[in-house]
């Protein structure tokens, strides 16, 4: 990028002008100097807010994406925790939840996805930051709204909606730092560019920001929210992945200080939230999760041309042996549980159903050739198992052992016996046996 800007310094005021037409038109319009007077401090200036632009679109493209995933998964989330209060709660919360936030993440997708369509820019035509502002007051219509109409209630309402709140926030702190760098460098050289828009939706954006912070709901929130893209950018991962760790905003920052000093914290932590994104969050990704596993065990009995009463009894096994890892998956959907027991919750479900195959060779050796056959689903089945299995056992206890933030996460002596365990039962000996 340095070689570039000199690179752009030592055209002629025209050619550095035809070169900001060609890249970031919506930049020149604003322009009010005749540019052949620019000096070499105004000419880097602009420079810096053509490289802003382009990075706005990045940060869009990747805004668009986050507010689409917590779209679909922070209302289900939402839903699942409030299932415990009345049905007028949970039907007005609900109805709040989607004629504030829900509202405000379909206005501001619209248009910031109209803007990258366009390809005229997010940043000079305040964009992104009105697509901000909209989406943080969308939370602040919701907190207000649940506070007027369920007030006995309402703390339990909004601590539902936390892991859909804190995403949203988490998502948007990107924006304001790149707004908020861009309109540092307009006052430089705003007596001759004019970003009126920008610097209206960046005053509306502030001003969001800051009755978030000073509300007492959703001040933990933003805290928490802040914390969350900050490792997020420190270990390069996904901020639905680090919002579904669960951790306080002390623990994630205590995280990320040591994901910086630490390659080994590093890859673990990613690891770690890898394994997180792939965990049920709540009862419909678990039945869906299940209903994938058990589609795929159907058609591996489908695929032997067996008698119709042989396929009838391994089916039926099949839904019981679901219906029994479902019961035990129901454990990693629970909030207050750290992230190491849900980890160990689902493994150890999962790990169930890799006793199938010995349940049904029983019926398969009736058939001629039925050890052979046996066999074969034996082997297909363990592959499709294995394949759902969130991680290697050793490799994980190995890497926290070696990681300075794995107590933190959870992991205590509990769960070091759990995973040597789990190591035992998927060693290629023991299937063999099954």
């Amino acid at each position: 990028m340095p070689k570039e800007k000199d690179q752009f310094l030592k055209l002629t005021p025209l050619e550095q002008i035809e070169n900001l037409t060609s890249s970031t038109p919506e930049l020149v319009k604003l322009i009010s100097k005749d540019t052949k007077d620019l000096t070499t401090a105004e000419a880097r200036s602009l420079y810096d807010l053509k490289i802003l632009d382009g990075q706005a679109t990045d940060v869009g493209i990747k805004l668009v994406t986050n507010l689409d995933n917590i779209k679909r998964e922070g209302f289900e989330d939402f839903a699942e925790k409030l299932s415990e209060e009345s049905q007028e709660v949970q039907e007005g919360a609900k109805k709040i939840y989607h004629n504030t936030i829900t509202a405000s993440i379909n206005s501001a997708s619209d248009d910031l996805n109209k803007g990258i369509k366009e390809k005229k820019g997010l940043l000079f035509n305040g964009t992104l930051a009105s697509s901000a502002a909209k989406v943080l007051g969308g939370i602040l219509e919701f907190e207000k709204q649940i506070d007027e109409i369920f007030p006995g209630v309402s703390q339990k309402i909004i601590k539902a909606a936390g892991n859909a709140l804190v995403g949203l926030v988490s998502s948007y702190f990107p924006v304001v730092g790149l707004v908020l760098k861009a309109t540092g460098i307009v006052d430089k050289i705003s007596n001759f560019l004019a970003c009126d828009n920008l610097e209206k939706t960046v005053a509306s954006l502030q001003e969001r920001v800051s009755e978030i912070k000073q509300n007492k709901e959703l001040e933990p929130i933003y805290n928490t929210a802040k914390e969350v893209n900050e490792l997020s950018s420190a270990a390069s991962i996904p901020i639905k992945s680090v919002v579904k760790l669960g951790l306080s905003a002390e623990a994630y920052s205590t995280v990320s200080i040591a994901v910086k000093q630490n390659e080994n914290d590093k890859k673990f932590i990613q690891d770690i939230a890898q394994i997180a994104e792939k965990m049920p969050s709540n009862e419909k990704e678990t039945q869906e999760m299940l209903g994938s596993l058990k589609t795929g065990l159907y058609n591996t009995i489908d695929k032997y041309n067996l008698p119709n009463d042989l396929v009838k009894s391994a089916q039926l096994k099949i839904d019981n042996k679901m219906l029994e890892v479902e019961k035990s998956l129901d454990k990693t959907t629970v909030p207050v549980a750290g992230v190491f027991a849900k980890i160990m919750h689902q493994q150890e479900s999962l790990i169930k159903t890799l006793t199938l195959h010995k349940e049904l060779q029983a019926d398969f050796n009736k058939i001629p050739q039925g050890k052979t056959v046996a066999d074969a689903i034996a082997k297909d089945m363990v592959g499709l198992l294995k394949g759902i299995l969130l991680f290697s056992p050793d490799k994980l206890l190995k890497q926290a052992k070696e990681s300075s933030v794995a107590k933190i996460l959870g992991l205590d002596f509990k769960t070091e016996v759990s995973l040597d365990k789990q190591e035992k039962q998927l060693s290629p000996q023991n299937l063999s046996k099954s």
